[in-house]
């Protein structure tokens, strides 16, 4: 079946200009090359969308950036408990980083996980 997508493939390719359609190279390049940074067009034909934001979308946006916070917090937390464990020490993490009002009290450890998973976030956002 792949042997028959190749070649069907490679059929439409336009004779004596030695360059294949959609900016194929040649019989051993498999991948179309992205157009676009926006938009990555694979062998299958299947163009990614890329997310951008808008007020429609911002909670959305909000939300990834909360939840990719959070994870990469504890994520590097459970790592450096890990590491730890393993007889070396590994304190990377800047705070407690927060505000503090007389009813409400909210305080956080900022740490590499933390850019990491927000940066997760907007990957994650960006690809859906």
């Amino acid at each position: 079946m792949v042997r028959a997508m190749v070649r069907a493939y490679f059929s439409n390719a336009h004779p004596g200009s030695g360059r294949y359609p959609d900016g194929a190279f040649g019989p051993l390049l498999l991948f179309r090359l992205p157009r676009s940074l926006d938009s990555f067009r694979p062998f299958c034909d299947i163009s990614l969308q890329l997310m951008k934001l808008s007020s429609r979308n911002r909670s959305t946006f909000l939300t990834f950036l909360g939840l990719g916070f959070l994870v990469g917090t504890l994520g590097w937390e459970v790592l450096e408990r890990i590491v730890l464990q393993m007889g070396f020490e590994l304190a990377l993490g800047v705070g407690p980083v927060g505000f503090d009002l007389s009813v409400l009290s909210v305080f956080v450890k900022i740490n590499p996980g933390t850019f990491i998973g927000v940066l997760g976030g907007i990957f994650l956002f960006r690809v859906m």
